[in-house]
């Protein structure tokens, strides 16, 4: 059945958006739909001996959705289909309702213009077309009476149904994507384990900051970690990260701070006139330390001065090499790059 639509809607260009090609195959099968309805209704008053009028309104309809159709097969333009769709479906609606001469199935048909206009054009700009569509016909039973208050209520009552649950169908989908789209981006803000920024994140931080003001980038890293768990297991290698990463919420306060992977961590420490950083990098090496003892890790720490000539990967690529240079003469210390 799949590959018969396919074949029907036309594989080549597949839209670039995988809604949009689904949103296609929908509408190649409403379009086959109502050519097979016109055809069924068409055959039925041309044998019960309905009034020209009607066998017209069919013929339009099947001549106008193969129209439709080629529209959509030669341009692969939804939004342009879209707008054609709409406008014959908005005047033959009310044609219908205005021609025949008395409450009918085809004034049912109507209908369908809101749950049509709200999938084709999404949930804010399809509403208003049956609104205007609904004053406009409200003016008209206003103005000449067509069919009565009875009638006009009752149409009334089935058009806010029909125009009701569409909308709230479609509010339901968008505050779902919404709510997944926030979760996406949290994800990706976010590190899972220690709720500390992403490696992305904080090195578009990095990236940011650069060319705006000065800060001090330190790449920190837990010694002998691999041992750890090794001896210890893995949950208490985790929980070694997490304190770690507890503490570095504490301690970094002028700044922010981020998991770089595994057991490294990344903290830009933002600069402050009349402050000997130095300084007050040994003495944040030190408060960690102090914290993390209870556990019995230490780490090395890596430091470097931002400088607007610098790339974002530039700089953590001096703090890194700071990190490891730390590592090589001994751990348990910190090492500011000196350019």
């Amino acid at each position: 059945m799949m590959k018969m639509f396919e074949t029907i809607a036309g594989k080549e260009p597949v839209p670039a958006k995988l809604n949009d090609y689904w949103k296609r195959i929908a509408i190649i099968t409403m379009l086959a739909s109502s050519v097979i309805g016109f055809t069924c209704m068409l055959i039925t008053n041309m044998i019960s001996g309905e009034s020209t009028a009607y066998i017209i309104m069919n013929i339009v309809g099947i001549i106008s959705t193969i129209g439709l159709f080629i529209i959509l097969r030669t341009t692969n333009n939804i939004e342009l289909f879209s707008f054609v769709f709409i406008f014959i479906l908005f005047t033959a609606s009310l044609y219908a309702y205005i021609t025949i001469e008395a409450p009918r199935f085809e004034h049912m048909i109507t209908l369908l213009l809101p749950m049509v206009s709200i999938f084709l054009f999404e949930r804010k700009p399809g509403i208003y077309i049956p609104i205007a569509y609904y004053l406009t016909i409200l003016f008209l039973e206003i103005i000449f009476g067509y069919f009565g208050v009875k009638f006009f209520v009752q149409y009334s009552l089935y058009f806010l149904i029909l125009t009701f649950f569409p909308c709230f169908i479609a509010y339901s989908r968008d505050r779902t994507h919404e709510m997944l789209e926030i979760t996406h981006k949290e994800k990706a803000i976010y590190d899972s384990q220690t709720e500390l920024y992403s490696k992305s994140y904080i090195s578009s931080i990095v990236e940011e900051k650069i060319t705006e003001e000065e800060f001090y980038l330190l790449m920190i890293d837990i010694d002998n970690f691999k041992d750890i768990n090794d001896t210890h297991g893995h949950v208490f290698g985790d929980e070694c990260i997490n304190l770690l990463a507890e503490t570095l919420k504490d301690c970094i306060r002028d700044g922010c701070c981020g998991r770089f992977g595994g057991d490294e961590f990344i903290a830009l420490l933002t600069h402050k006139e009349n402050l000997n950083f130095k300084q007050h990098l040994a003495e944040l090496h030190e408060s960690l330390t102090d914290s993390l003892s209870k556990l019995g890790f230490t780490i090395s720490m890596g430091a470097v001065k931002s400088n607007k000539k610098d790339s974002a990967s530039k700089l953590i690529y001096l703090a890194d090499t700071s990190l490891y240079q730390a590592k090589a003469q001994g751990k348990n210390q910190l090492i500011v790059y000196s350019r």
